[in-house]
């Protein structure tokens, strides 16, 4: 039960597959990341409990995670990844969402830098 504040087992079986198929862009593999953190806010919610100003609250919570995310990462020699091209309504029956209202609003991917994986060319932008 969510109650509890522990982890919980949604779905057995390697997730990998799933986050791939419902990402959309091609700049992360989902499969091959350590881990995926995807948080979830009950944005209705909110948007009851302070009208219109919700959407700015719950921006600057899910802005203040990833910022957290990537910052965490770093101190910990990790490489880290936030996104949001990804398909929410297969997360929310994914994760066993819809009785809670939460959908998620980020997908976070974590797991060791790969070498020399980054290739921009600063002179030329």
């Amino acid at each position: 039960m969510a109650d509890d504040h522990a982890l919980r087992l949604v779905k057995p079986g390697p997730p990998g597959a799933f986050l791939q198929k419902n990402y959309f862009l091609s700049n992360y593999n989902l499969e091959q990341a350590g881990a995926v953190v995807v948080p979830a806010v009950r944005t209705a919610a909110v948007l009851d409990a302070v009208g219109d100003r919700g959407y700015r609250l719950v921006n600057a919570t899910v802005g203040a995670v990833a910022q957290t995310f990537y910052t965490t990462a770093a101190a910990l020699g990790l490489g880290g990844g936030v996104a949001l091209g990804f398909d929410t309504v297969s997360f929310v029956e994914e994760l066993d969402l819809a009785g809670s209202g939460e959908a998620p609003l980020l997908i976070m991917l974590i797991g060791h830098e790969r070498p020399g994986s980054a290739d921009f060319r600063y002179e030329i932008a």
